[in-house]
């Protein structure tokens, strides 16, 4: 805008100063006018050339008394002018900084301060802030920009490095002088993208996966075990399936006995595959004794801390399934405690099944209950996916059970249908034709206990089974002697065809239960002989 003459004097160049000289220039025009209107009338030229001297005099008087003024202006403006355009690019409300080529920092604005925590100390190289910005990422010679996400102080950035190129820098700059190489800066500028990628997975995360599950050896698993126990071992690995998949909002439809189609958001694919599919290890998990009886052991604390503990203490036992007597609870008729109870049990026991009873007094429990209220608990029992079977007294009502049924299976949960005779044992043609109409009123697995009054009533228990069993069964059925009469029954499941027995830890649930321990191993015992 302006510079020094050889006399040392500030002058104006440029547009500034061809604007300065339109007065002079206007006055020589107004002169030649005034020449030639003379020629054309000698007194209005005269005239004229009054105005024109008087507008000279003006114009001179004005430029000559003002030009120290104009110029002090000037240099004042300037000055402002540059700081105005530091402070706009100091409190430009994009974080960016000049590097030299070696990432050192040589300068920055307040945004990009304010990234790094205040202003750097000592040598501010770049990259010991944030690592991803070094000179290796550095636009080359046929790279104008370079753009890329960066991490820092847990928020994320779009950073974009441009190479600046300032050839003849160090002709004009006096304080720094660069190698003709290396006349560029380095820009980097920062956009703070942390809500808005935030977004974006969050969109992603809720867009639908399908996929296939598959259980490996399914085939081969089934042909080991006994063909009236398949049906049980088909419904629990369903159980599973269905339970996880229901657990993380999905959709889950059966395609063949080994195969589900499943969909469900991809965030839970994504949690599916961090702990490495373990509902293929709680598939794997099920057992119900490929031939051995399985071990039911029955929890019968009455305060949920009782319940609890006696959880725990199953934890190094062998067991195949776990029975919640929630008769004996003394707060069964809240489910909202019975809910939460059911909640800390999955807990801790993990993959093992749940099989949840109410056993009603006329059948050997601890309470009453009326017939509306019971149906209402195992239905809102097995809704809540918390549990793997539910036991309903057979011979409640058709209508009742079959309610329970119906609700058990929409929710995937097995239906173990039971009578309890602790009084005498029926004949063998009674305890069959029980255990049939369980079977027809569609329940998984039928169960039958008897008391026995002497050492006939165990034979008419066990020929009782293997009749049903071989002849009748198309599912898995459960059958006992109590009491140390009928001990044996509890043994010899194998052998006659009962798929289940009860072993205790602690406290039984009904007269004639051992020790599960030591009933695994007459059972193993007793497996390997035959």
């Amino acid at each position: 805008m302006e510079k020094k003459n050889e006399k040392g004097k500030v002058q104006l160049k440029g547009q500034l100063k061809l604007y300065i000289q339109w007065p002079a220039i206007m006055s020589l025009l107004l002169i030649a006018m005034d020449l030639w209107v003379y020629k054309l009338d000698h007194r209005a030229g005269i005239l004229m050339a009054v105005f024109v001297v008087v507008y000279i005099i003006m114009v001179g008087g004005l430029y000559f008394y003002s030009k120290n003024i104009i110029m002090k202006d000037l240099v004042e403006f300037a000055a402002q002018y540059g700081i105005v355009q530091n402070t706009l690019l100091r409190e430009l409300s994009i974080p960016y900084a000049i590097l030299l080529d070696d990432g050192k920092a040589i300068w920055m604005n307040d945004e990009f301060e304010a990234i790094l925590g205040g202003k750097p100390k000592g040598e501010a190289y770049i990259s010991k802030y944030i690592p991803e910005l070094n000179r290796s990422i550095f636009p080359k010679e046929d790279q104008r920009t370079v753009t890329m996400e960066v991490y820092y102080d847990d928020k994320e950035y779009q950073a974009e490095i441009r190479r600046v190129s300032v050839e003849g820098f160090s002709d004009t700059e006096q304080l720094m002088e660069l190698p003709k190489e290396k006349e560029y800066f380095i820009a980097v500028y920062l956009q703070d993208v942390t809500e808005f990628n935030r977004i974006i997975r969050e969109n992603e995360e809720q867009r639908m996966v399908a996929g296939l599950v598959y259980i490996d050896n399914y085939d081969e698993v089934i042909d080991s075990v006994e063909e009236v126990r398949q049906s049980l071992l088909m419904a629990l690995v369903d159980r599973k399936i269905n339970q996880y998949i229901a657990k993380v909002d999905g959709i889950v439809k059966k395609l063949e006995n080994d195969k589900y189609f499943i969909i469900i958001r991809k965030s839970y694919f994504k949690q599916l595959e961090e702990d490495k599919f373990s509902l293929l290890d709680d598939v794997k998990s099920v057992n119900i004794g490929n031939g051995i009886p399985a071990i039911c052991i029955p929890n019968v604390g009455k305060t949920k801390e009782e319940i609890l503990a006696a959880a725990k203490s199953f934890e190094n036992v062998k067991k195949d399934v776990v029975e919640f007597r929630v008769d004996w609870f003394e707060g069964v008729f809240d489910f909202a405690q019975v809910e939460n109870v059911l909640k800390e049990l999955r807990e801790i026991l993990k993959n093992t099944p749940i099989l949840f009873t109410f056993r009603t007094s006329k059948e050997g429990g601890e309470k009453e209950i009326e017939p509306e209220v019971y149906v209402e608990l195992n239905k809102r029992a097995a809704a809540t996916g918390l549990i793997d079977l539910v036991d309903v007294e057979a011979f409640t009502g058709d209508a009742f059970v079959k309610e329970v049924i119906d609700a058990a299976h929409e929710s995937g949960v097995v239906v173990v249908a039971s009578n309890h005779d602790f009084d005498k044992t029926p004949d063998k043609e009674e305890i069959v034709k029980r255990l049939r109409k369980m079977q027809e009123l569609d329940a998984d697995i039928p169960k039958i206990a008897v008391m026995p009054q002497n050492k006939k009533d165990v034979l008419t228990l066990l020929s009782a089974t293997e009749e049903m069993a071989s002849e009748y069964a198309d599912r898995p059925i459960i059958t006992m002697s109590m009491a140390g009469t009928g001990l044996i029954s509890r043994l010899c499941g194998e052998v006659f065809g009962s798929a289940l027995t009860f072993g205790a830890v602690g406290k039984a649930s009904a007269p004639g239960q051992m020790n599960a321990e030591d009933l695994n191993k007459i059972l193993t015992l007793i497996h390997k002989s035959l």
